[in-house]
């Protein structure tokens, strides 16, 4: 908690602490059962302290915006026309 909280930019810190966390929910051999857990893993960083809800917020509301991007290529969008409209591929 300590070298968190010495970090200059602290929102930067907690976008890659989300990154990590998504990164081993997702990739790991044990993803399934590690992402019933994820609700819980959030709660106990944001309970201590280490992740504020904006950054949370922000980092959820992001996720849906990739994600409606990939739903508008799959539907036959192109990447170039999807960048423009939501402004990430």
């Amino acid at each position: 908690k300590k070298l968190f909280k010495s970090s200059k930019d602290a929102g930067k810190t907690q976008k890659f602490l989300l990154e990590c966390v998504q990164k081993l929910v997702t990739e790991s051999p044990h993803a399934d059962a590690l992402l019933a857990k994820t609700p819980n893993l959030l709660k106990a960083l944001y309970d201590n302290d280490i992740l504020e809800e904006e950054v949370i917020v922000k980092s959820l509301e992001k996720a849906a915006t990739e994600n409606t991007v990939e739903d508008a290529i799959k539907g036959g969008m192109s990447t170039v026309e999807a960048f423009k409209t939501y402004g990430v591929m």
